[in-house]
């Protein structure tokens, strides 16, 4: 990456006891004096089938070097599993 035209944005949902959880910048949207990072989170329901191992979920990309200010907008959501018969 060179860091004199392009930057990193970077999210992170920290330390999960279980697999099944992730973290997605889904979109940036430009205004005229900032950008707003959309990200969407995502942890299993109740009754999913997930790893049981501890998981770090994050997500990076690179944007062209801007000057405006950087927010970011989170939405979460569950995903579903059938209940065990």
């Amino acid at each position: 990456i060179d860091f004199s035209k392009e930057i990193v944005i970077a999210v992170f949902m920290g330390t999960k006891a279980t697999g099944g959880y992730n973290i997605e910048i889904k979109k940036i949207v430009a205004s005229d004096n900032d950008l707003t990072v959309q990200v969407k989170e995502t942890s299993p329901g109740q009754y999913c089938a997930v790893t049981m191992a501890l998981s770090q979920p994050y997500h990076i990309v690179k944007i062209t070097k801007t000057e405006k200010k950087i927010q970011f907008e989170t939405t979460k959501e569950v995903t579903e599993c059938s209940v065990p018969q």
